[in-house]
């Protein structure tokens, strides 16, 4: 994102630049309500792919990292932009920053709390490894083999 100035947005977007402005009187403020639509849709999508499943959480599991996949193999799939904008983030604690770590955090959050409906001996230790499959993913890594992954891991945690 730090390649891209506010001129080319604006000429790509087609509005005037004033509207432009206006609207987001910055590129930070710009990439801030981006990051958070982007957040909002993925919640959503998360959300949609585990309905149903509360009552079976291993069920759930699968699914979310499914969803992850899906994504993954979309073909104009370049990662995830919350991941992508803090590996090229230059500034370390603006909005844009403050947005998308709170966003990691939560979705973070949102899978430990399923691991930790599992009657596993170390729920931690899952989540984390089950978080590590989806890093993966994103990063753009054998998204075929995390569903097997983590149906392996939620085997051997038992």
């Amino acid at each position: 994102m730090s390649a891209v100035g506010m001129a080319e947005i604006v000429e790509k977007a087609g509005c005037g630049k004033n509207a432009a402005y206006r609207l987001f009187p910055s590129k930070s403020s710009l990439v801030a309500a981006y990051l958070s639509e982007f957040g909002a849709r993925r919640e959503a999508q998360t959300a949609s792919a585990i309905e149903g499943l509360r009552d079976d959480p291993a069920a759930a599991l699968h699914a979310y990292v499914a969803e992850v996949v899906s994504q993954a193999r979309q073909p104009r799939f370049v990662g995830c932009a919350i991941r992508n904008y803090l590996r090229e983030a230059r500034a370390k604690d603006d909005e844009p920053v403050r947005i998308a770590r709170s966003w990691l955090t939560d979705s973070r959050e949102a899978l430990r709390a399923l691991v930790a409906q599992l009657d596993v001996k170390d729920p931690d230790l899952l989540a984390d490894q089950i978080w590590l499959v989806v890093e993966g993913v994103y990063a753009g890594g054998p998204a075929d083999a995390a569903l097997t992954l983590t149906h392996r891991l939620l085997d051997d945690a038992g």
